[in-house]
């Protein structure tokens, strides 16, 4: 009887390994489209894990960071795609206007210092002051506020103070 029980244990054992093995995703058998949406993925994941890990205020400095790396990359839809709905709708109901605006009041090559942050809820507000990294003279610059609201992590939308 104990036999039995141990031969239907290694045969339920094999079944399930058998489809696991058929479960599990070949990267060869995929198409080029596929591959490149896997590595999308697995990046995505890998950035969502460190942010997981990061202290809040790095994990926050690290979403503006991103959304200026995009503007000086000229990567505008990327940026204007974490703008608040709300936001866009009052200042830039285009991405045009925004990639308009972004041009005439962000530099080229733009340094930050953040001066503080204060937490409500999920929502970070930034005081932040903006400058043209390849200036010597860091005194002159845009003090600028952000709102950041964080609905999960890496997932988050933005906002921030406008001049007309």
């Amino acid at each position: 009887k104990r036999i039995i029980v141990v031969i239907a244990i290694l045969l339920i054992v094999l079944f399930v390994i058998s489809v696991a093995r058929k479960a599990v995703v070949h990267e060869e058998d995929l198409t080029e489209e596929q591959k490149v949406q896997l590595a999308e993925a697995k990046k995505e994941q890998a950035i969502i894990d460190d942010l997981a890990g990061m202290e809040e205020r790095d994990r926050i400095e690290y979403y503006f960071g991103e959304f200026i790396r995009n503007i000086e990359l000229d990567n505008y839809a990327d940026s204007y795609k974490v703008l608040n709905k709300e936001f866009k709708t009052t200042y830039f109901s285009t991405q045009e206007d925004f990639v308009t605006y972004v041009n005439a009041h962000f530099p080229n090559e733009i340094a930050v210092e953040y001066n503080n942050i204060e937490r409500n809820g999920n929502t970070y507000i930034l005081w932040i002051k903006m400058t043209n990294a390849l200036t010597v003279d860091k005194t002159s610059g845009r003090a600028m506020n952000v709102v950041i609201r964080e609905n999960a992590v890496h997932d988050f939308e933005l906002s921030f103070s406008v001049e007309k």
